[in-house]
């Protein structure tokens, strides 16, 4: 077996590099690092080259069998991006097919938020390559190292673009089967967000290819560890719902900020995504974090580990996640004019020129309406844990227990029950995301009545006497003061 990674650089080195791994059995075999013969072998090309009708400017990307330059066209002065096939891969014709399957590919789906080429040449003194459009912004995967974590609303809109490029690939057969930071571009827009561009279908697979071409993928794993389907790490076929769990991963880590498997090898990262479940998002909740209970929902289902059970398409995805955005949005509130049919007739009268009425026109009536404010997403864990969860007497759960509540019901007084404990109350707020109970035993509870009492002193018995009896004084004459007698002031200084 031999495995080719591109040089380092990723975010977490070899484990979220794209692999391109390949069976070889008794005999020797083309690889990619064995071709056959079958084209000349070109020379290394590099900045300050030139290729075609292009000049190289500078290095800009690099993947499994392709790199990808900053380029002006020599003649007209316009700057493109030009992805080249490696010059060790070129003397390869089955490679060089898939180069350009890859630019077929994307051209077949035409869609906005992917990366639009113009051009490609195959060459035969120099590496085949092909143009795209240039691009002003970064990776989804820069992003990601300067801001670690997402607004959930920022994640919400870039997956929903990336859904809407997944479903129109698999719409002409085409699984990309590489769906990783580093082949999402971000164009910043006018206002706020990115507007996303999905680059590199390089290892994409068509799904309705013809036998002779299937045969060339029998033992093949292509990918990025990191974000690889649990099909894909077993060699299995592939369809749609392995780029769905690449989907997966990507806003399972745009929300918490890491993705839900990390392991120190490649063949540990396979089992992790073939065995482990991932762990919840919201177990990894941050001060500014709350992620609803929707929404991890469909974050666990993209993750599951057999296809069937993930959700059917791209479309329903982005369904689901727009109905997210919509009650996670804040409220705001629209002026919607409601004309009455009395002006409509009146207006129909007055282009034929007659009026049945010398009265104007009613105004048009103003209806405010006001969206409903978002449920407020509880959550209550006790010491110990499994304690009856109740609300005005009625059961509701038991701990640890999350929930949404109409923020009209709040604050609500909530109380936590188990048996061999003493029953806890708390009133629970908006503020109150993460509420913990703990509940004292009961038989603690009768220890310290009963320490109370046997270590009381006894009250002694008070003893009654009989008052003994006033006497009345009478008051002592006070003599007058006597009155008060000035001196004359003498002064020392007088003769």
């Amino acid at each position: 077996m031999s495995i080719d990674t591109p040089a380092p650089g990723t975010r977490s080195g070899a484990a979220s590099a794209t692999l391109v791994i390949r069976d070889r059995p008794s005999g020797r075999r083309p690889t990619l690092a064995n071709a056959r013969p079958g084209r000349r072998t070109v020379s290394k090309l590099g900045a300050g080259d030139t290729i075609g009708s292009y000049r190289l400017l500078a290095l800009i990307g690099e993947g499994a069998v392709g790199r990808v330059y900053l380029a002006e066209h020599i003649r007209l002065g316009r700057r493109v991006a030009l992805k080249m096939l490696r010059p060790e891969y070129s003397s390869s014709s089955r490679l060089v097919d898939r180069f350009f399957a890859e630019a077929r590919a994307v051209n077949d789906i035409d869609h906005e938020n992917i990366v639009r080429i113009t051009d490609f040449v195959e060459g035969k003194d120099h590496p085949s390559f092909y143009i795209m459009d240039l691009l002003e912004g970064r990776t989804l995967e820069a992003l990601l190292d300067r801001d670690l974590i997402l607004p959930t609303e920022l994640a919400l809109d870039l997956v929903d673009q990336l859904l809407a490029a997944v479903a129109a690939a698999h719409a002409r057969g085409i699984v990309h089967r590489d769906l990783k930071p580093a082949n999402i571009f971000l164009t910043p827009r006018e206002t706020t967000g990115f507007d996303l561009r999905l680059l590199d279908f390089g290892i994409a697979k068509l799904v309705n290819t013809s036998e002779e071409t299937k045969r060339t993928e029998v033992g093949a794993l292509l990918g990025t560890p990191d974000y690889m389907s649990p099909e894909a790490t077993l060699g299995r076929p592939l369809d749609h719902r392995a780029d769905l769990y690449g989907v997966g991963v990507l806003l399972y880590e745009m929300l918490v900020g890491a993705r839900p498997f990390v392991a120190e090898s490649i063949p540990e990262m396979f089992k992790l995504h073939q065995e482990a479940p991932p762990p919840p998002p919201s177990e990894a909740w941050r001060v500014d974090r709350r992620i609803s209970a929707p929404l991890e929902v469909v974050v666990l289902a993209l993750l599951a580990k057999r296809p069937e059970e993930r959700p059917e398409s791209a479309e329903l995805v982005r369904e689901e996640l727009l109905a997210i955005r919509r009650r996670l949005a804040p409220p705001r509130s629209s002026k919607v004019a409601v004309v009455a049919a009395s002006v409509a007739v009146a207006v129909l009268a007055a282009g034929a020129g007659l009026w049945f009425t010398r009265t104007p026109p009613p105004a048009p009536a103003i209806v405010e309406v006001v969206e409903a404010a978002p449920e407020v997403q509880l959550a209550v864990t006790s010491t110990p844990p499994d304690a009856e969860l109740l609300v005005d007497g009625a059961p509701i759960g038991r701990t640890p227990l999350r929930w949404n509540v109409e923020p009209s019901a709040l604050p609500l007084e909530v109380e936590v029950r188990r048996d061999g404990y003493v029953a806890a109350r708390h009133v629970l707020t908006a503020q109150s995301t993460l509420t913990h109970v703990a509940l004292l035993p009961s038989s603690l509870e009768v220890k310290q009545k009963n320490d109370v009492v046997r270590s009381s002193p006894p009250i002694p018995q008070a003893t009654v006497r009989p008052a003994p009896p006033r006497r009345v004084v009478a008051p002592e004459a006070v003599p007058p003061p006597e009155p008060i007698r000035r001196s004359k002031t003498l002064n020392p200084f007088a003769d």
